[in-house]
């Protein structure tokens, strides 16, 4: 589901501007929900770089090295953690090593980017749509699209077009109704996934941090919104419109993640939940991934081993064996009319316990 690169964007960070108590832009916590930064490394801001990238290891930080002078420095930002570097052609070749984590800024006499390309449009977006044209027919991919226009609209449009990907400032990114100079995140989202629905509902599947899934539900740009605004799980009912998870149970999700897979037909949360969907999960996946058995191998000693070492398995992490193993050797769906007899009439226990 994880894709290499989290959103189909990259959100810019100034250094030297915390965006903790920012008035434009996203805040310093709604950018950690998007996965992803891009920073401009230089000499004065190293040791800041260092920090953040201490920090923030969960991000997947992008980082332009091209003012930076030593290889030995770029060295250590990619062995501190930084996802990718953005090199220019005089810095990659002691770089090579590092594959594809080494991206190459543009340049008119080079006609093969192996690892993807950085492309400046500069104030004219528009002005690079031959280059673009060329880097599309040539196979090139990711193509990282920055530019110093005040039409983001146009920009972005761009990007989309060529499926790069728009460097965009976080100052400029927001979760209302954007005004000029400003780009909504939900749309850009929202804009890139891909639903076979008349109202564009995507599906969403929501994972605890182990990767757990707690469902599936679907999502709408109004619920993302809603959801990176209060920083918990919101999402989109077909009937009833926003869900807000644990609204009235109390059983509420904390916003971790987000991100797009990589055919851009399905939405990821991950979440920190709280409240009794903490355990249930388990079991639910349990009694899914067990109906698949039944219907592959319907051979009831089979099965029960099965669903025995299972039990086992789990049983320390926060799931009580009985819930498990009550619930499921009564389904005759599951085992057959056959062995739910048996477990009725007690005679299946050594089974379970093999």
């Amino acid at each position: 589901m994880d894709t290499t690169l989290p959103l189909p964007f990259l959100p810019a960070v100034d250094l030297a501007k915390s965006p903790t108590d920012s008035i434009q832009g996203l805040t310093s916590i709604q950018l950690s929900y998007l996965g992803s930064v891009y920073l401009v490394a230089t000499e004065e801001n190293i040791e800041v770089l260092f920090q953040f990238l201490q920090k923030n290891v969960s991000v997947e930080t992008h980082v332009d090295v091209t003012a930076i002078g030593s290889s030995e420095d770029i060295v250590s930002i990619l062995d501190a953690g930084a996802r990718k570097i953005f090199v220019n052609s005089s810095q990659r070749e002691p770089l090579k090593s590092y594959g594809d984590r080494v991206v190459s800024i543009y340049q008119k006499d080079v006609s093969t980017y192996t690892s993807g390309v950085v492309l400046d449009s500069g104030e004219d977006a528009s002005a690079c749509r031959t280059v673009l044209e060329l880097l599309k027919a040539s196979k090139t991919s990711p193509v990282f699209l920055t530019s110093t226009t005040s039409d983001l609209e146009s920009f972005v449009r761009l990007a989309s077009e060529f499926s790069a990907v728009p460097i965009i400032p976080a100052t400029k990114l927001t979760l209302e109704k954007p005004e000029k100079g400003q780009v909504s995140v939900p749309a850009l989202i929202g804009g890139s996934w891909i639903s076979d629905r008349v109202d564009k509902l995507v599906p969403t599947v929501v994972t605890d941090e182990r990767g757990i899934s707690l469902g599936l539900v679907y999502s709408s740009q109004q619920s993302l919104a809603e959801s990176l605004k209060t920083g918990t799980g919101v999402y989109q009912s077909r009937k009833r419109g926003l869900w807000y998870k644990g609204a009235t149970s109390g059983d509420t999700q904390e916003l971790l993640r987000i991100s797009l897979d990589c055919d851009q037909d399905c939405l990821k949360f991950v979440v920190r939940q709280n409240g009794r969907g903490k355990s249930e999960p388990i079991a639910t996946i349990l009694w899914t991934s067990l109906i698949c058995v039944r219907l592959l191998s319907p051979t009831p000693i089979n099965l029960l081993w099965r669903i025995s070492r299972t039990c086992e398995v789990r049983k320390d992490i926060g799931v009580e064996k009985e819930f498990c193993t009550g619930r499921l050797v009564h389904s005759t769906f599951i085992f057959g009319p056959e062995a739910a007899e048996s477990q009725n009439n007690g005679r299946s226990r050594g089974a379970l316990r093999s």
